[in-house]
C-alpha cells in the first residue's frame, strides 16, 4: 500500500480545498492508500489548518517518535514544519517502504536526499 506523506503546504492546500489533496484524501478513505499527517507538521502549521489535519478522518495522524528527534537533531537548520515530515520520508526511505512526501514546495528538502512529489509541477 502507498503511503502519502502530507507535509505542511499540502495540509494548508487541503484546509483551502486543493482537488488533489482532496482526491488523495478520498482515496485513503476507500482503503486506497494510507495519508500520513506528521504530528508536529500539523501543530507547526497553525491552530485553524493543524485542527483541521489532526482531525481527518481519512488520514492517520503519525507521532514524533525518538528516531524522528534524532533526525531532527543532525538537521537544525530545517524549519518545524518540515522536520517531521522530512524525518518520516527518510525512515520510509532507509527501510524501503513505499511512501511518497507530498509537498507544494520541494525546495524546503533541498540537501536532506529526499525527491519529494509536487502536484502542481
Amino acid at each position: 500500500m502507498t503511503i502519502a506523506i502530507f507535509d505542511h503546504t499540502c495540509l494548508q492546500a487541503a484546509y483551502k480545498g486543493h482537488e488533489f489533496m482532496t482526491g488523495v484524501l478520498v482515496e485513503a478513505s476507500y482503503g486506497r492508500g494510507t495519508v500520513l499527517v506528521p504530528a508536529l507538521t500539523a501543530v507547526a502549521s497553525g491552530e485553524g489548518v493543524g485542527t483541521y489535519a489532526l482531525r481527518l478522518r481519512s488520514a492517520v495522524v503519525a507521532p514524533f517518535t525518538a528516531d524522528h528527534a534524532e533526525y531532527a537533531i543532525q538537521h537544525p537548520a530545517v524549519p518545524w514544519t518540515v522536520v517531521h515530515a522530512a524525518a518520516i520520508a527518510h525512515s520510509a526511505l532507509m527501510s524501503g517502504e513505499r511512501a511518497a512526501l507530498i509537498t507544494l514546495d520541494p525546495s524546503l528538502y533541498d540537501g536532506l536526499g529526499l525527491d519529494p512529489l509536487n502536484p502542481d509541477a
